[in-house]
């Protein structure tokens, strides 16, 4: 566990919070009947993520430890927790050496904005939803593919992949939202398919994207333009109308050199 542990980042200590719209909550007292999802709302979250034994999970705002004991014991998961309290940190570690699973655990005192989620195949959270849309661009820079997890709170303009509402006996029902970030594919291409070749530029917005071919000096849409486009990690799909007008569902992946290819198309960046 040590050689796993040491892909994880280590981190600071996050500024002291404070209460107000735009600010952080104070998150150095830990109230677990507030602050902690509860068992039945952390199962559905590792659950909802497909989590298994080659994942690495990152919890933010770890408390004491529940989703990452969780992770670890129930689906062989390797996990990291990060919290900015350093006796939630302890409490959490203890947590995990009782349940058996400290050799496959470990927690950090840190800076959730500071860690580097790089390593993570899976990032779970329960924050403050203006904690959430901090982290929304550094997630958005994870590895196609990668699974984050929010109990509660959404992210904003970027829409879930997933909704699952959770019921708890004294919450009622809580809703947790899965997003897949999606595979960077904006800017511009060459598109060989169907014994043509197009340049397209795409225009992404999260998991959605949609297509133009220059004409005229600008991007504009055209017979041959993309439409309909979704990415879920490294899979898209795509509508293309043909010289007649006709439209045909595309689907396809971007490879480890980075191009897109499907069946009867590909496509390389030129820009």
């Amino acid at each position: 566990m040590a050689a796993a542990l040491g892909l994880m980042a280590a981190a600071g200590g996050l500024p002291p919070p404070a209460a107000g719209a735009d600010r952080d909550p104070d998150w150095s007292v830990f109230r677990p009947e507030v602050d902690r999802s509860p068992q039945v709302v952390a199962r559905a979250m590792l659950a909802i993520a497909g989590v298994g034994p080659g994942d690495l999970v990152y919890d933010l705002g770890s408390g004491d430890g529940v989703i990452v004991v969780m992770a670890a014991k129930e689906h062989g998961a390797r996990a990291l927790g990060v919290d900015i309290n350093p006796a939630m940190v302890e409490r959490a570690k203890a947590n995990a050496a009782k349940a058996g699973v400290a050799d496959r655990t470990a927690f950090v005192e840190g800076d959730l904005y500071k860690t580097d989620l790089k390593p993570a195949t899976v990032v779970t959270m329960f924050l403050w939803r203006s904690m959430n849309l901090r982290l929304r661009a550094q997630l958005l820079e994870l590895g196609p593919g990668t699974r984050v997890v929010s109990h509660l709170h959404d992210m904003g303009e970027w829409r879930p992949d997933r909704v699952k509402q959770v019921y708890h006996w004294r919450w009622g029902r809580r809703p947790v939202f899965l997003w897949v970030v999606p595979a960077r594919i904006g800017g511009r291409w060459r598109l060989k398919i169907g014994g043509r070749e197009l340049d397209v530029q795409i225009e992404q917005t999260f998991q959605r994207f949609h297509g133009r071919t220059p004409a005229g000096g600008e991007a504009k849409r055209t017979a041959h333009g993309l439409r309909n486009g979704s990415i879920d990690g490294r899979r898209i799909a795509f509508d293309l109308a043909a010289a007649n007008g006709a439209w045909k569902r595309y689907t396809g992946a971007m490879t480890a050199d980075g191009t897109l290819e499907g069946p009867g198309w590909s496509a390389r960046r030129t820009m």
